[in-house]
């Protein structure tokens, strides 16, 4: 796999990270010509260190025409990755630039609003769970809800304000 770039996103990028947070790289790349011409073509490539809490990294590398489908989508999680400010960029190329550059000036579409207003609504909707597991139990126990997903449907609200008004996306909160 040819990486095109790779970001950190999540909480670390949007700010609402904590010492237990754990690091989400995201990124675009080409896959092997020899993935591409035969019967191994893939969407995305997947990894992780294998560990938990702060010293987890977990990567999703999605290939180009790929990514390039979920952007056309209005995908909020794949389209603001080409607006990460540069110094949450961890791996770049001339060809990542100019992909980023395309996305941000081509493709933001009708097609944003309603996958973001479904991102929105669903978020919503596992805000009001009272009953779910793990970590997630002890923030609804704590606080009434879990401000996990009220945190994601701000940012999307907030994202979705900057599309609209500004043409583009401001991943921190």
């Amino acid at each position: 796999m040819n990486i095109l770039f790779s970001a950190i996103v999540g909480s670390k990028l949007y700010g609402i990270d904590n010492e237990d947070s754990d690091t989400d790289i995201r990124g675009v790349c080409l896959q092997p010509v020899i993935n591409k011409l035969g019967l191994n073509t893939k969407e995305k490539y997947e990894s992780s260190n294998g560990r938990e809490g702060k010293d987890k990294i977990e990567s999703i590398h999605f290939c180009l025409d790929k990514y390039i489908k979920l952007v056309l989508s209005g995908n909020p999680t794949i389209l603001e990755m080409a607006f990460v400010p540069n110094e949450f960029i961890i791996e770049d190329s001339n060809l990542g630039k100019h992909v980023r550059k395309f996305v941000q000036y081509n493709c933001i579409s009708k097609e944003v609003f309603p996958a973001y207003m479904g991102y929105f609504q669903s978020q919503v909707t596992h805000l009001k769970k009272k009953k779910t597991e793990g970590k997630r139990q002890e923030l609804i126990d704590k606080y009434g809800y879990d401000v996990k997903h009220a945190a994601h449907a701000v940012r999307i609200a907030i994202q979705a304000i900057d599309i609209f008004q500004y043409g583009e996306i401001s991943p921190r909160i």
